[in-house]
């Protein structure tokens, strides 16, 4: 990592004045963690975090994975400096999926950093310390991956869930995001309450991947959809219900989704862009996503009603303003992290 590096990713948050068309003035910078003192390893760990969920969606293709390998860099200095959650982040990533392999994935890695996370989180986790619960809640959210026992599964979940909410309730921005994305209530209108209720308060307490989910959760563009897809999925109960949907034949899966079931819907949607993505004829792929696009479009306006998450221009921009800020306000705090490390380098020195 080098300070081009940073200065390179601070232009980023620059290209969401493209993206939504604003131009009007930022408010003063929002702190990242609001009263709560930025060690080295927090900055470091936050913003890897941006590089890994945020940046990426703002390059071209062939950048996204140049963004994600650096975001894991600045993970992997903030881990080698004692940040639990950074080490838990890790584990997450290096994770080999069952259905695909991505060129960073790396098992043993994997289970390296989930055993140190793990070691340093837990011990500290017990006496309160908010970001080892935050550590301790990505642990649990690995584990409930690692096995197939449904009883198990539902064990790690809900301890996952339990240690995200004591940091979140403890003050911790990024654990009062996380927890936005558990499931509550079989009652989507509930579990929808709940996500935009903590998804809010880890925006006002300066959490900035949780101002721009929130600009694009209120937008009228197209990637309102993807988050509403993203919380739908991270429910754990309906990611359940889902994947047990897709086992069924495709017209099975149909006539449940003509009838309404809104999982249903949501499976075939996935059920199809699957086929497109394994499909080799270019005109069958076009119809197989086109296809996909309709059961999305049509999962999505039930969704809405069901859980009254509707579209807000004014809630969006308002939210955009706040995020542009506070990304401005991160990554200068990471240049001059940089130029102090780099003038007390050795080399600087001489």
């Amino acid at each position: 990592m080098n300070l081009m590096k940073a200065v390179l990713a601070l232009t980023l948050c620059l290209c969401l004045s493209t993206a939504y068309g604003a131009s009007e003035a930022s408010p003063a910078p929002t702190p990242n963690v609001a009263e709560m003192q930025i060690d080295k390893a927090e900055r470091l760990f936050l913003v890897g975090e941006f590089l890994l969920f945020v940046a990426p969606e703002l390059e071209e293709d062939d950048a996204m994975e140049a963004k994600f390998r650096e975001g894991i860099d600045y993970l992997t200095q903030a881990a080698e400096l004692g940040h639990p959650a950074a080490m838990a982040e890790l584990a997450a990533i290096y994770h080999e999926e069952e259905d695909g392999h991505l060129p960073w994935m790396n098992e043993a890695k994997s289970r390296e950093w989930l055993k140190r996370a793990q070691l340093v989180a837990e011990p500290k986790a017990k006496t309160g310390d908010v970001k080892a619960q935050f550590a301790m809640s990505i642990v649990c959210d690995e584990a409930w991956g690692h096995t197939k026992d449904p009883k198990e599964r539902q064990s790690k979940a809900l301890e996952a869930q339990a240690w995200c909410r004591k940091a979140a309730e403890g003050g911790y921005p990024p654990a009062m995001e996380d927890l936005a994305y558990y499931s509550v209530s079989k009652d989507l209108k509930a579990c929808a309450e709940f996500s935009i209720q903590w998804l809010t308060r880890a925006a006002e307490h300066g959490q900035t991947t949780a101002m721009l989910t929130l600009t694009q959760l209120y937008s009228t563009d197209e990637r309102r959809s993807l988050v509403l897809q993203d919380l739908f999925s991270s429910w754990h109960s309906y990611a359940e219900d889902a994947a047990d949907l897709l086992k069924k034949s495709t017209n099975d899966l149909r006539k449940e989704a003509e009838a309404g079931n809104l999982v249903a819907q949501f499976a075939l949607m996935e059920k199809y862009e699957d086929l497109a993505m394994d499909a080799e004829d270019e005109d069958k792929v076009e119809k197989l996503f086109q296809v996909a696009d309709q059961w999305a479009e049509r999962w999505e306006t039930n969704f809405v009603k069901q859980t009254g998450l509707e579209a807000n221009p004014k809630e969006s921009r308002k939210w955009y303003r706040r995020g542009r800020g506070a990304l401005l306000h991160d990554f200068a705090e990471g240049v001059q992290m940089l130029i102090e490390e780099e003038n007390a380098s050795p080399k600087a020195k001489k």
